[in-house]
């Protein structure tokens, strides 16, 4: 609590989004834990198998993109806290051609959609202004044969920690790493910034037969864009609707106005990319009071409310909660 009470709200939403991209995303849910407390969030354990029946099927590997690159993530940077020779080094660019060679490697078949999947989440995590995307929230699924107990395919994970920056401003959030070794960390990208990365990939890749089109998977431009274009269109529709439809879990809680705001600054987000984009016919979502409103109760306020001593002083804050309830986890949403 204390400031970050809508950060459940958050991922629930940024999973939403990327599930309507069309990307795989592992099961989740908000939990609630009475009307005193914001709601958790829960995801499901998907690189595990659910019944005993599983434990007889294929054997399967998750492996995030430090693993894959032979990095030991307990070898940190005493000073950033960050595995030392990837943070500082290591580019969307670069992960991506790992991923193709490996993918080419073990699933051939499957290159392509393993770039487009991997495409799809960099491109997602700006339009979203999810921030955390580094090496560990990129992940593949090797499958074993059962006898030789050797790799015999790879996809790419399913989306599981995907987070809109309620702490973004309107023009967003810079992504965790650059997109190469020639872009910078800009905060503010555009549709240019995303197009030369999709070049960048196809120089990547290594002229990969199916990958060495002008933008990589794409033949123009035009095509190129109108895939940007719209991975954002459904992103902020998905969560313009969660907002005209809210988990009923929210409604009485007494965080109910601050996680209504918060929800609404998330869809607002994704809603601004996305018409920085160019997108087109993009649903009704008024904002004319949400910034004025974001600076009084919005993630930023509340946090240098709390750092002065003040946040339990404002009369719009809830008295917290000094206890977590205990109680068997009820998913009810989705």
């Amino acid at each position: 609590v204390y400031g970050y009470e809508g950060i459940t709200l958050a991922e629930y939403m940024g999973m939403e989004c990327f599930r309507s991209m069309g990307l795989e995303t592992a099961k989740c849910a908000l939990v609630d834990q009475g009307k005193d407390l914001p709601p958790i969030y829960v995801t499901e354990r998907f690189d595990i198998p659910d019944s005993n029946e599983g434990l007889n099927g294929p054997r399967k590997l998750m492996q995030d993109m430090w693993s894959i690159n032979g990095i030991d993530p307990s070898n940190k940077d005493p000073k950033t806290g960050n595995p030392v020779n990837i943070e500082t080094s290591t580019t969307y660019q670069t992960l991506f051609k790992r991923w193709v060679d490996l993918s080419e490697q073990y699933s051939p078949s499957g290159t392509e959609q393993n770039a487009k999947d991997f495409l799809t989440r960099v491109i997602g995590s700006v339009i979203i202004s999810d921030v955390d995307l580094h090496g560990k929230n990129l992940s593949g699924i090797f499958t074993f044969d059962q006898d030789s107990l050797q790799p015999q395919s790879l996809k790419f994970a399913p989306v599981y920690d995907a987070v809109i920056d309620l702490t973004s401003d309107r023009f967003g959030s810079a992504p965790h790493y650059k997109f190469s070794d020639k872009s910078g960390l800009a905060r503010e990208i555009g549709m240019p910034v995303l197009l030369n990365f999709l070049k960048s990939c196809r120089t990547a890749s290594g002229g990969n037969g199916a990958l060495d089109k002008e933008y990589c998977l794409f033949d123009s431009k035009e095509e190129a864009t109108s895939f940007i274009q719209g991975l954002a269109k459904k992103a902020a529709e998905r969560a313009v609707e969660i907002v005209q439809n809210p988990p009923e879990l929210l409604i009485g809680n007494i965080y109910e106005r601050i996680l209504m705001h918060d929800m609404r600054v998330g869809a607002a987000l994704v809603l601004e990319r996305a018409k920085k984009f160019g997108c087109e016919d993009l649903p009704e979502f008024d904002t004319s009071e949400l910034w004025k409103e974001r600076k009084k109760i919005g993630v930023k306020a509340r946090l240098d409310a709390k750092t002065r001593g003040r946040l339990d002083q404002e009369p719009w804050y809830p008295k917290p909660v000094n206890h977590i309830q205990t109680q068997e986890l009820r998913p009810t949403s989705p």
